[in-house]
Parts: C-alpha cells; sequence; structure tokens
C-alpha cells in the first residue's frame, strides 16, 4: 500500500510536469489529440529490415540457452546484458559490423565493471558518470557514430552500480558477459551475409582524417557542441546525485530514464521521447505484470524474452512510445530469470524510476534551453 500511495503521488506529479513542459494555454483535450492520440500508433518510415530485429532476437537467445544448459540463470541474465553489443549492428559492410560490434562489446564489458567498482563508492556516482556521459558523447560525435551511441555504456554502468561484486566475482562476470558479446557478434555477421553486405564499404575521406583534424571538422560543423555535450552532462549529474540518494531503492533506473529521454539530443525529439517514455511504459508495466501471472516455465519466458526483444528494435526506430511497451515486460521477465525481488516491488520500482528520471531529464533540459535562448536574445 505505501508503494501504491507513492506511486500514485509520482504520476500525479508527471501530470503535472507534462502541462508545464508545454506551453501553458494548451488544454487538456488538445493535449491529448495531438501527443497522445494523432501520433502515438503513427511509425516513421526507416530504411530497416525484419532482419537486423531478428539479429537482436537471436542475441539474446543464445545467453538464454547457455544459462539453461548449464543451470545458471546469472549466465543468462548477465549475458544478455552483453548481448546489446549487437546493437551497433549498421548496414554498411562485414568488416564495419565486424569491428562496430567488437568496440561495442569492450566498451560495455569496461562501463560495467566500472559501474561495479562505483557500487563500492557511491557517492562518486554522479561524477562517474557525467565523465562517461562527456566523453562518450564527444566520442560518437568526432567519429560520427550512430545511435544508441554510448547510452548502452551508460546503461550497463548504471545497472552495476545496483550489484555489489566482490573482486572474486569479477572474472564469472566478464564470462557471463562475454557470452553475450560473443553472441552479438556472431549474429552480426550472420545477418550481414544474409543482407549481402559488402565485405568492406568505401573509405569516407573523414577517416583519413587525424583525431585532431576531425575534432576542428566537428567544431566548425557543429559550434555548439561542446555546450550540447556539458548541458546534456549536468542533466546526467544531477539524475546521478538523485541516484545516489535512492541508492537502496530505484535509483539506477532514474540514472537511465534519463539518459534514454537525452538520447534524443534535440529538444522536440527529447519532448516526444518524454511523454512516450512515460506513457509507453505504464502500458509496457502492465504487460509486465500480465506475464508474471502468468507463471511461465523457463522454456517460455526464453521464448517470450527473444519475442520481446525483436519488436523492442523493430519499434524503437520507428515508434519510442510503442517500444516501450515491450522494453518494460523484458526487463521484468529477465529479473525473474534469477527471482533477486518480486516482480510487485520491480515493477513500482522501475515506474518510479522511469517517471522521476523523464522529469528530471526533460525539465532540466526545457529550463537550460530557455536560458540559452534568453541569453542570444537581442534587446
Amino acid at each position: 500500500m505505501k508503494f501504491l500511495k507513492r506511486d500514485l503521488k509520482m504520476l500525479k506529479f508527471a501530470t503535472g510536469a507534462f502541462f508545464l513542459f508545454y506551453n501553458k494555454e494548451e488544454n487538456f483535450d488538445k493535449l491529448m489529440e495531438e501527443y497522445l492520440i494523432k501520433d502515438f500508433f503513427k511509425t516513421k518510415q526507416v530504411n530497416d529490415s525484419i532482419l537486423r530485429p531478428l539479429g537482436a532476437g537471436l542475441s539474446v537467445l543464445y545467453p538464454l540457452i547457455v544459462g539453461v544448459l548449464v543451470h545458471n540463470m546469472y549466465v543468462a541474465q548477465i549475458g544478455i546484458l552483453g548481448a546489446f553489443s549487437y546493437l551497433a549492428f549498421q548496414r554498411r559492410s562485414i568488416v564495419y559490423n565486424i569491428k562496430a560490434t567488437s568496440i561495442h562489446s569492450v566498451c560495455l564489458i569496461v562501463g560495467f565493471l566500472l559501474g561495479s567498482f562505483v557500487a563500492h563508492f557511491m557517492f562518486l556516482l554522479p561524477f562517474a558518470i557525467s565523465i562517461i556521459s562527456f566523453l562518450g558523447f564527444m566520442v560518437i560525435k568526432i567519429f560520427k557514430i550512430p545511435k544508441p551511441g554510448h547510452f548502452f555504456v551508460v546503461m550497463l554502468f548504471a545497472t552495476a552500480t545496483s550489484i555489489h561484486l566482490s573482486l572474486s566475482q569479477v572474472p564469472s562476470v566478464i564470462l557471463y558477459l562475454g557470452v553475450g558479446t560473443l553472441s552479438g557478434l556472431l549474429n552480426a555477421v550472420l545477418i550481414s551475409f544474409i543482407e549481402k553486405l559488402p565485405w568492406k564499404s568505401e573509405i569516407n575521406n573523414d577517416n583519413k582524417l587525424s583525431l585532431k583534424d576531425k575534432y576542428y571538422v566537428l567544431l566548425y560543423e557543429q559550434p555548439k557542441i561542446l555546450l550540447d555535450g556539458i548541458t546534456f552532462t549536468f542533466v546526467l549529474f544531477v539524475a546521478g546525485y538523485i541516484a545516489y540518494l535512492l541508492r537502496n531503492d530505484f535509483g539506477y533506473w532514474v540514472l537511465i530514464s534519463s539518459a534514454a529521454v537525452l538520447s534524443g539530443e534535440e529538444l522536440k525529439i527529447i519532448k516526444t521521447r518524454y511523454h512516450g517514455r512515460i506513457v509507453g511504459s505504464i502500458v509496457g508495466l502492465l504487460i509486465g505484470a500480465g506475464l508474471t501471472l502468468l507463471n511461465l516455465s523457463i522454456v517460455e519466458i526464453v521464448l517470450v524474452l527473444m519475442l520481446l526483444n525483436i519488436l523492442v528494435e523493430y519499434f524503437m526506430p520507428r515508434n519510442y512510445a510503442l517500444a516501450n511497451f515491450f522494453t518494460n515486460p523484458l526487463v521484468i521477465l529477465m529479473s525473474l530469470l534469477t527471482h533477486v525481488a518480486s516482480p510487485t516491488f520491480l515493477i513500482l520500482s522501475r515506474l518510479n524510476g522511469i517517471v522521476l528520471g523523464s522529469i528530471v531529464a526533460a525539465l532540466l533540459i526545457k529550463f537550460m534551453s530557455y536560458a540559452l535562448r534568453i541569453n542570444n536574445r537581442d534587446y
């Protein structure tokens, strides 16, 4: 009952923040029509095929099968996190996907290990996430790395801050993550061959530049890039501090949710992600709650997790809100693999983290954008 009352207050605050975020003169009916009805189920046209989401589903399937075979579902649960390495896949060339997936794998493992270290010194959390955020943002911009960029590195870092690993457990965790990253790499190559991608793509002129020259080109093309990086870093610093204050409850989900909303980068897209993440997550958590009541067997959970991941990756570039219908059941079912906490506690904690993290990111970006516009005005 205590959790339910707190969640109702959180949703009430989210509703108020939703109206504050948009123009005050807009009425409820217009908001619902414009933002939640007309565009909610509208999907964007993207240059994609079903094979890429299918590869994402296969990537989480292999660690799940390994976990079942060795009777250790921690292999499956942590291996799925490593399998996100597949999401660096692009329809460019086989060599590109091998290189991108391998680099992404290393970054995910390093991010997780850093989070595991910070878990023992939680006062470092706001500072650590700020450094990771700024460096990650600048790297993806300098090297023009496509989305999801460094989001999953932040996600694994934040997730690991909730896990207190001992030094003796580190090799096992690296092995479990390795199972997932290897699965991502194998499926990236497999889908590349099925897609009949070329072995190598043409060398871009930008790739011939030195790191210093790439940096100067970036500044020339996007003069505000450093300001954007500092802005996003500040938002995640605040989210990281809130995560530290709520470290015994749902803090790391606040951090992940803020990072997810900020991934939109542009104010208009952040607005869309803000309400899409909250509304989509509420529906998704209801679906997740329904799935927990079905008492699924391990084999059924494995199949449902694969299907959910395919749906997440299919809808993510097309409709962010709909993707959250499937992201949240995916997280809830993953937690059932090891029965660490009750489903009810996980659902309510995740709801609180999503709502609070989304509000923090959206409002801070809104206020900072307003401050910059005021600063640039001529009087």
